[in-house]
């Protein structure tokens, strides 16, 4: 790293800052706060950059269009990062309650249509009478809403219908089996054996 005296610095500074590059000033604070840490010129030097800075890319087209298009998962981490150059700013802390309470809107709308186009794809399920299908549905979506009252009666149903359907399945089958068993027996009765 090159080093500089404080004078060199300050005379950096100031020509940055008229002629309104405030990355360059930025980067001469940073510099010079860490050879002269002790200096209030330089601090408050470093100070006016941050917040130049800052404005300067909260006005910049980039921000604008994603505000303009609402990619509000985008625009806070680009809030995020300038919160780091200038965390004093109140108006970024702002900006960014802001964007937060719009992205956790955001999400808890998404999984809330998530919700209901899976309990709806449960629903046409059931009609085939794709049980397990359902069933196995029910427990994805309950990953995302595992206090979810509807789900939990959904996931009810399906499982009661699930289940007596195999009742249906394994009472034919006895039906079927039973009588052939027994005629089975009563032809072959050396052949069986008794527990």
């Amino acid at each position: 790293m090159e080093t500089h005296t404080l004078e060199e610095y300050l005379e950096a500074i100031r020509t940055a800052e008229k002629s309104a590059d405030y990355d360059a000033m930025l980067k001469l604070c940073q510099q010079a706060a860490q050879e002269f840490p002790s200096v209030d010129e330089v601090k408050g030097y470093l100070h006016d950059a941050q917040a130049h800075y800052v404005t300067e890319k909260l006005e910049s087209d980039v921000v604008k269009e994603l505000v303009k298009k609402e990619d509000y998962v985008t625009l806070y981490a680009v809030y995020q990062k300038l919160f780091l150059v200038f965390p004093e700013s109140k108006k970024l802390k702002k900006l960014l309650n802001k964007v937060e309470k719009k992205v956790e809107y955001a999400h808890s709308h998404q999984q809330q249509i998530y919700l209901k186009d899976g309990k709806v794809k449960i629903h046409a399920l059931m009609k085939e009478k794709k049980y397990d299908e359902a069933l196995q549905a029910c427990y994805e979506l309950k990953t995302y809403a595992p206090k979810d009252k509807t789900l939990e009666d959904l996931t009810q149903k399906v499982r009661a219908k699930r289940d007596s359907g195999i009742e249906v399945i394994l009472t034919a089958f006895y039906k079927e089996a039973i009588p052939k068993l027994s005629k089975s027996y009563e032809a072959n009765k050396e052949a069986f054996i008794r527990v």
